[in-house]
């Protein structure tokens, strides 16, 4: 609101304070922040694009085709990891190569050699290195790993074979390192998914498998999904040098 002050001979017009109006916008403004907060269409609007912003997110990650390449590495290569906890005791006692407490003795050594193998993990992250190549080695090392459980038929010959898995099995993770912290967390729920999909069906296929041809071949079935992930994600590795150059 206007009002009129004199100014000398001139007649100039200047804002006058209006306590009446400043406490009208006062008003005002309060009744728009809460229109905002509560207003049922305002509300909907914000929530259709935190919506559309998770569907983008989800959608940004599913159309990475390295990643795509990521998922099928965990869920083949991941049947075979994780048929290797399901079988081992009984086909060490099966065959007569362990007895039962040293079966779970070769367990145990499982675990111990996986958190090495953590531990080896965290030394070298110190460096920067390949880490698609880390990742297909590792793999390709535990599908050799499995094929060799089937071939031991001696106390040593099966403890290698646990402590080399061990050692190898947590580095197949490191190629779920991203670019992209901001979608990190989408991408990781899809490769738990996978993960735990593959946990299902590891030991559900593996003892098919062994109706149908034996318990002697099981490990030479999970090796070769391993060895299967392994090459699943070579393109990656392949593409991954090819920027480089």
């Amino acid at each position: 609101m206007e009002g009129v002050k004199e100014n000398g001979s001139n007649k100039e017009k200047l804002p006058v304070k209006n306590e009446d109006n400043d406490e009208a916008c006062s008003s005002n403004d309060g009744e728009s922040s809460f229109k905002i907060e509560v207003d049922g269409k305002q509300t909907k609007g914000m929530s259709e694009k935190t919506d559309n912003s998770i569907i983008k997110s989800h959608m940004h990650v599913l159309k990475d085709p390295v990643f795509i390449t990521i998922l099928a590495y965990f869920l083949i290569g991941g049947t075979g990891e994780s048929g290797f906890h399901t079988f081992p005791v009984n086909f060490a006692v099966h065959f007569e190569i362990l007895t039962l407490p040293e079966a779970a003795l070769g367990i145990t050594l499982t675990g111990v050699a996986t958190c090495v193998g953590c531990l080896f993990v965290v030394v070298i992250s110190y460096w920067n290195y390949d880490k698609f190549s880390l990742a297909v080695v590792s793999m390709l090392l535990i599908g050799g790993s499995l094929v060799a459980v089937g071939f031991a038929r001696s106390k040593w010959s099966m403890y290698s074979t646990f402590i080399a898995y061990g050692l190898m099995d947590v580095a197949p993770w490191i190629s779920t390192y991203f670019n992209e912290p901001e979608y990190l967390t989408v991408r990781m729920s899809y490769v738990f998914f996978f993960n735990g999909l593959s946990s299902l069906i590891g030991p559900l296929t593996g003892g098919y498998f062994i109706e149908g041809v034996g318990l002697r071949y099981v490990y030479f079935y999970y090796g070769a999904t391993s060895l299967c992930g392994a090459l699943i994600l070579s393109p990656c590795l392949v593409k991954a040098r090819m920027r480089r150059q």
